[in-house]
Order: structure tokens, then sequence, then C-alpha cells
């Protein structure tokens, strides 16, 4: 988005340069609007995560077993460096 776009949004969102119309519902619709929009996003995107939890609790599994692995190679090396030098 532009910066020319969001000034025009900014300008009618205020209300400044559209005030002699007298039009207070359209941002009444317009949050109504966005309201509604964000709670279905929020539907979709749970269900969308709950199709595809079982993998998504493997990945998370999978990065905390190689952490694990990573912090033991790495305090061994830390040690034998440690010993040798």
């Amino acid at each position: 988005m532009s910066k020319e776009q969001i000034i025009k949004i900014i300008i009618v969102m205020s209300g400044y340069m559209f005030g002699f119309l007298n039009i207070h519902s359209g941002m009444v619709f317009a949050r109504r609007l966005h309201m509604l929009s964000a709670y279905w996003g929020f539907m979709f995107m749970s269900f969308h995560l709950g199709q595809h939890w079982n993998f998504c609790i493997g990945t998370v599994k999978h990065m905390i077993h190689n952490v694990k692995e990573n912090i033991t190679i790495i305090l061994g090396l830390t040690l034998f460096l440690f010993v040798m030098l």
C-alpha cells in the first residue's frame, strides 16, 4: 500500500474531508464488518490449525529433540576443548 493510499484512507476515515455529508453510519458499518471479518478469520485459522495439529506437534517434538542433541554435542565439544587446551 502506497503512502498516497494510506493518506486517502485516513482522510476518509477521519471524516475531515467528507464531514459535510454527515455520514456517521459508514464508520459503524466498517467497524462491524472489520470485527466480523476478524472473528471469521480466527475461526478459519483455528480450523486450519486443527487440520494440521499432529504435524505441528510432531515438528515441535522434533525441534526439541534436535535442541537436546545439539546442546549435548556443544557441551561435549566445549568440555573436550577445555581439557585439551
